[in-house]
């Protein structure tokens, strides 16, 4: 793919279609492609940074395990969405996990190329802070959705979370570890509730319950299920 198609391709992005020319010319010029299959590890939570990265086809998914022991599901990001920036300005690890949800491309600006543009001009540095805030009022939309989003919703980004954990903790299995009272008490609904959904969904081949582990079946039917 060259570096007009991937041009055209992150154009869908409003952040990056914003940029200049120059910018944007030198943004591709610095890139690498990147393949990854379903359910692989793009990188995992406490990672050093390894530059960010712009999604050209496939998807994303961006989840955390958190200190307290929540599994949070952020987002699905679809082509022409960049993401990782966060640790290239403050140095510290990565705070989420991000796999990919089928085979997918993306493009990858590595640190020593990112630290390159933000030296080059000012107003880059800029631009690439603006993809910052633009992250974070992604993140307050989604915060202020999830209070309202119904409980099969919920359950399916907290097992979709899950699996993201347990894939960069393990580097294998991707199959959520959590029985039906924890997941009940995660959630906030009872466990008959979560029993009689975990019924539904195994009958549409979407999951399958053993003891004390959720197998996921089919994780694009949980991700649709998951953004109703």
């Amino acid at each position: 793919m060259d570096r007009a198609l991937w041009a055209g391709r992150l154009a869908r992005d409003p952040w990056f279609a914003s940029l200049r020319p120059d910018m944007i010319e030198l943004m591709l010029s610095l890139a690498v492609e990147r393949r990854y299959r379903a359910n692989e590890l793009v990188y995992g939570a406490n990672d050093a940074s390894s530059g960010i990265y712009g999604l050209l086809s496939g998807g994303v998914r961006l989840s955390q395990y958190t200190p307290t022991g929540k599994h949070i599901l952020y987002a699905t990001f679809s082509p022409g969405t960049w993401f990782g920036v966060i640790s290239e300005f403050d140095g510290l690890p990565r705070p989420h996990n991000a796999i990919a949800v089928e085979p997918s491309r993306l493009l990858q600006i590595p640190s020593a190329a990112f630290r390159e543009i933000v030296s080059r001009d000012w107003r880059y540095c800029f631009d690439m802070a603006r993809s910052v805030v633009v992250l974070f009022r992604n993140t307050l939309e989604l915060l202020a959705q999830m209070r309202t989003l119904p409980y099969p919703a919920r359950v399916a980004q907290t097992l979709l979370a899950m699996s993201d954990h347990e894939l960069a903790v393990q580097g294998g299995g991707a199959d959520p570890r959590v029985t039906q009272d924890d997941l009940a008490a995660i959630v906030g609904v009872t466990r008959q509730t979560i029993s009689r959904l975990l019924t539904d969904w195994e009958g549409r081949g979407i999951v399958e319950r053993g003891y004390g582990q959720v197998k996921l079946l089919d994780a694009s039917a949980l991700s649709r299920i998951s953004t109703p």
